[in-house]
């Protein structure tokens, strides 16, 4: 069987793989985005602060979060890590507040 390249079949034969693979591509594009739209976001990435020599909250919180109440930012900085006083240590990380 001999195929000529500008023969009908070959031409028939060629817009059928076309369509399929425009299907199969046009398919593969609908699901990603699906798949991008129904998966829930993750948690934003968590910004660490290392707490350097002479720092304290207070001076951390004026310094990254100039414009809020030190008060409320420490009260979420020692929430989000687990403080249950306001002493810190040189080296340790500490995770800051979203946002705000």
């Amino acid at each position: 069987m001999r195929v000529a390249l500008g023969g009908r079949r070959f031409r028939i034969r060629l817009g059928r793989l076309v369509a399929v693979a425009l299907a199969v591509a046009g398919w593969l594009v609908a699901m990603g985005l699906w798949a991008a739209q129904a998966a829930p976001p993750g948690p934003p990435a968590a910004r660490v602060y290392v707490v350097q020599p002479g720092d304290t909250l207070w001076s951390i919180a004026t310094r990254l979060a100039p414009a809020e109440d030190p008060r409320a930012w420490i009260a979420r900085v020692m929430e989000r890590n687990g403080l249950s006083s306001p002493v810190i240590r040189p080296g340790e990380a500490l995770a800051l507040p979203d946002g705000r």
